[in-house]
C-alpha cells in the first residue's frame, strides 16, 4: 500500500511524539484508526453498492435475452404449426389409413 521503510516509519513516529506529546499520542492514535475503520467501512459499503448496481443489470440484461429467445421460439413454434396444418393433412391420411386396414 505505501511504500514506507522501517526506518521511515521511525522517523515519523519520532516526529509524532515531539509534535504531539507522549501524552496525546495514544489519544491521536485512537482517533486515527477509528477514522481509517469508517474509511474503509465506507469504501466495503460503496462496493457492495456498485456490486449489487451490476448484479441487477446483469439479472436485467440476461431477463431481457431470455424474453428474446422465448419471442422467438414461440414464433418459430407458430411458423411450425401454419407449415404443417394438420386440417390440411387430414384428406391425405384417410386414403392411407384405408390402404393399411386392407
Amino acid at each position: 500500500m505505501l511504500d514506507l521503510s522501517w526506518g521511515e516509519i521511525g522517523i515519523i513516529a519520532v516526529v509524532a511524539i515531539v509534535v504531539i506529546g507522549p501524552k496525546d499520542l495514544p489519544v491521536v492514535l485512537r482517533t486515527c484508526g477509528k477514522l481509517l475503520a469508517k474509511a474503509k467501512s465506507m469504501l466495503h459499503e460503496v462496493k457492495k453498492t456498485f456490486d449489487e448496481a451490476l448484479e441487477e443489470d446483469e439479472i436485467a440484461s440476461t431477463k431481457q435475452q431470455i424474453k428474446k429467445e422465448l419471442r422467438q421460439i414461440v414464433d418459430m413454434e407458430g411458423n411450425l404449426r401454419d407449415a404443417y396444418d394438420v386440417e390440411e393433412l387430414k384428406p391425405h391420411i384417410k386414403p392411407i389409413q384405408q390402404d393399411t386396414n386392407k
